[in-house]
């Protein structure tokens, strides 16, 4: 919410100084913003599968060849975008959390199935260029959102 209030302070002085805010009526309205689901994008003629397709069975799998049997993730699902490592697991097993992620990142980067992949150090330090980066940076939660965020 700090976000949102700043974007506001931010419209709210730009149309006070160009019209005032004594001129102005402002009306706010919300969407919880979901994007439709397959099945919809589908029958618009839209390209798209379930969210990832295979891609976490598939990274489940490379982990497995590189790092050893273990559970690596705290749910087998792509969970819109997110990613949800167990640093139990990586504690566990000695791995450092950032080589991990970079492993996941080169990994999803290259399967041709997301746009972008961002780490949670690069959205809580604002680092997520360009649009789609500000729109995920937008919309991340550090309390709830993944280790990972691929779009």
């Amino acid at each position: 919410m700090v976000r949102l209030d700043r974007q506001l302070e931010r419209l709210f002085n730009y149309v006070d100084q160009k019209v005032g805010l004594n001129n102005t009526v402002i009306v706010m309205t919300a969407d919880h913003g979901v994007a439709p689901n397959v099945e919809y994008s589908k029958f618009r003629g839209l390209d798209g599968t379930s969210e990832g397709g295979s891609f976490m069975t598939d990274l489940m799998t490379r982990m497995d060849q590189q790092y050893g049997s273990g559970k690596y993730f705290l749910t087998p699902t792509l969970f819109y975008g997110n990613i949800y490592l167990n640093h139990e697991t990586l504690h566990d097993k000695g791995l450092s959390a950032p080589a991990v992620i970079s492993f996941i990142r080169e990994y999803a980067l290259s399967t041709g199935l997301f746009q972008a992949c961002y780490t949670r150090e690069q959205l809580l330090d604002g680092q997520a260029p360009g649009w789609i980066g500000q729109c995920v940076l937008n919309g991340y939660n550090p309390e709830r959102s993944g280790d990972l965020v691929v779009v």
